[in-house]
């Protein structure tokens, strides 16, 4: 796995492998970085982009390519308006397959945008909103998305306040 610190250092270049990352572990400082990554998402040989602690408006989802099936955008702070904006977007995406949104400030208004995602997109297989303040009112329309999602192998709600996770099952 190769990983861009602060999207490379000057010189090094990205080497386009099938399994490469691009991990932003640090914020976007200026526009050259932004430029970087928005380079490096758009390699079609780039399949997995991970972005952590970043500031995401550097590459806008909408202009996310089509042949990322990973997308991890966990610890950045997104707020519930922006957090719905990305599982509605989610929802759309044509090959993404494992989202990971955890820790970012989702609120309970959240839910049914979860809940959406979930009922909705038969190629999801893995989805992460752990540690996002969901709690126990999602569990019945989580429960029933569930239940229309025969696709879904891993979902953690870790740390949401799903008190009574068994209505996810009823």
């Amino acid at each position: 796995m190769a990983a861009a610190g602060a999207a490379g250092s000057k010189g090094a270049g990205m080497c386009p492998d099938e399994n490469l990352k691009v991990a932003m572990m640090f914020h976007i400082h200026n526009a050259e970085n932004a430029s970087r990554i928005k380079e490096a998402a758009l390699d079609k040989s780039i399949t997995s982009l991970t972005l952590r602690r970043t500031l995401l408006p550097a590459l806008p989802l909408s202009t996310l390519p089509t042949h990322i099936t990973t997308l991890d955008v966990a610890a950045n702070s997104l707020g519930p308006h922006a957090f719905n904006t990305l599982l509605l977007f989610a929802s759309k995406h044509p090959t993404l397959t494992s989202l990971d949104a955890s820790n970012n400030l989702a609120s309970n208004d959240c839910c049914a945008s979860v809940s959406r995602l979930v009922a909705s997109n038969p190629r999801l297989l893995s989805l992460s909103v752990a540690n996002n303040p969901l709690t126990t009112s999602a569990s019945k329309a989580l429960g029933d998305a569930l239940a229309a999602n025969r696709t879904l192998q891993h979902l953690n709600v870790s740390s949401c306040g799903l008190v009574d996770a068994g209505a996810l099952f009823e």
